[in-house]
């Protein structure tokens, strides 16, 4: 059984931030990447891993990719695991000249970002994610990409997803802070309500309130 590891890395400069969470334990650890609790948190020795992670190719991006990457692999050395590495290039793009020659998204780009995430799951894969940072659309092409492995792969399970939101602090006063919100459960939403059938909506109301409230 393989652990995977996907994320997307920022594409601008990042503070430094006090991370909190109701929904997991967080010690007194201190990372920069969200995905980095859940890597600390499951791997163990002999552990076949994979970390997948999406980024740009601009100053920002690549610095981003390069600190995760370190920490993770200081995670890995203190849990005395091996992991194999594997980014996914988001196509660039100049956000302040709509029609740069560096512009290359259009309507297939994050149809193609969902296969090339699709692509390295295989089947037995326990898949934790973290959707925080990157275009909105890549996450949703990864939330798409993980509910059809996890439907599609033989014994695939997407063990947890991750949002960290974000609040700025007032200066001198309280830190800025970052909340580790589990999401894993819009992922099985979502999946449950794909077989819903026209004419449905008033028991699965029903059905939804029993579950969620």
């Amino acid at each position: 059984m393989r652990k995977v590891f996907i994320s997307t890395v920022p594409m601008q400069q990042t503070r430094s931030v006090k991370n909190r969470s109701r929904d997991f334990e967080l010690g007194d650890k201190e990372y920069k990447a969200p995905i980095s609790y859940l890597l600390d948190a499951n791997v163990r020795p002999g552990d076949d891993v994979l970390i997948l992670t999406a980024a740009g190719t601009r100053e920002w991006p690549q610095k981003n990719y390069q600190e995760w990457k370190t920490e993770f692999e200081e995670i890995l050395k203190t849990r005395q695991v091996k992991a194999r590495f594997e980014e996914i290039t988001e196509p660039d793009f100049d956000r302040d000249n709509f029609n740069s020659e560096q512009d290359n998204l259009d309507s297939l780009t994050f149809s193609q970002f969902f296969k090339d995430v699709a692509d390295q799951i295989q089947d037995g894969d326990s898949i934790y994610a973290d959707v925080t940072y990157g275009m909105k659309c890549y996450t949703i092409a990864m939330m798409i990409a993980l509910q059809y492995v996890a439907k599609a792969c033989k014994n695939t399970d997407v063990k947890a997803v991750i949002y960290a939101q974000y609040f700025k602090g007032e200066q001198g006063k309280t830190p800025d802070c970052a909340d580790i919100i589990d999401v894993t459960s819009l992922l099985y939403l979502s999946s449950m309500l794909a077989n819903v059938e026209p004419g449905q909506k008033e028991n699965m109301d029903s059905f939804l309130k029993l579950v969620l409230e």
